[in-house]
């Protein structure tokens, strides 16, 4: 019953604000398929993806939703399955993972 308790408030929209918060998020992480979203995001941010050993590797596509501040972007569906780092603006770096 308390768990009820706790979860039932997250169900009505009207009574929970969600958390705002200014970190920038990538996701789905990990990445099965070619696109990901990138929170708290600029509709000028740069962004650079390389593999783990520093191979750059092409971005197909970048849209940005000024509504959500959120920015996908294509990837090419045949990247190998590994880890990645995807580089923001030259000053943020996020691991990210390829299955």
């Amino acid at each position: 019953n308390d768990a009820f308790n706790f979860a039932e408030p997250y169900f009505y929209s009207d009574e929970v604000e969600p958390e705002v918060t200014e970190e920038t998020i990538i996701f789905p992480n990990p990445v099965e398929s070619g696109e990901i979203y990138i929170t708290n995001t600029n509709v000028d941010d740069e962004y650079q993806l390389f593999s783990i050993n520093g191979k750059y590797i092409k971005i197909i596509d970048k849209f940005y939703n000024e509504e959500t501040l959120r920015t996908r972007l294509r990837i090419p569906e045949d990247i190998s399955t590994g880890l990645y780092l995807l580089k923001i603006n030259d000053s943020i770096t996020k691991l990210m993972v390829v299955k």
